[in-house]
């Protein structure tokens, strides 16, 4: 059982985020399941986006969104402007998280 859990924390961690890009276009998926300790990632990937790139954020597979993830999104999207960062979310009907809803706002 042990076991078991070790190699469910380790698979969720190392997978929780996938960054891509094509010259200053990134896209930002997020998997399934966002928790806080996926944050240093979440982090790390934000913190590689150079100024005056075009950012894709797909959260429409994700299940569950961690408070800390959340929080750190949201830093992000709230000082992208001044970095000249646009951000555009990609929606779904099908999403959970309502910030990734179609028709919801935040």
């Amino acid at each position: 059982m042990v076991v078991g859990l070790a190699f469910t924390l380790k698979t969720n961690f190392q997978s929780g985020i996938t960054i891509t890009n094509v010259g200053e276009n990134y896209m930002i998926q997020f998997t399934r399941n966002m928790f806080f300790f996926n944050k240093a990632q979440l982090r790390k990937a934000i913190q590689s986006i150079p100024s005056g790139s075009n950012v894709l954020i797909d959260g429409t597979k994700s299940e569950f969104m961690d408070f800390d993830i959340k929080q750190t999104f949201q830093d992000f999207c709230s000082t992208a402007e001044s970095r000249d960062i646009k951000i555009t979310l990609k929606k779904s009907d099908t999403a959970v998280i309502d910030m990734f809803k179609e028709g919801k706002t935040k």
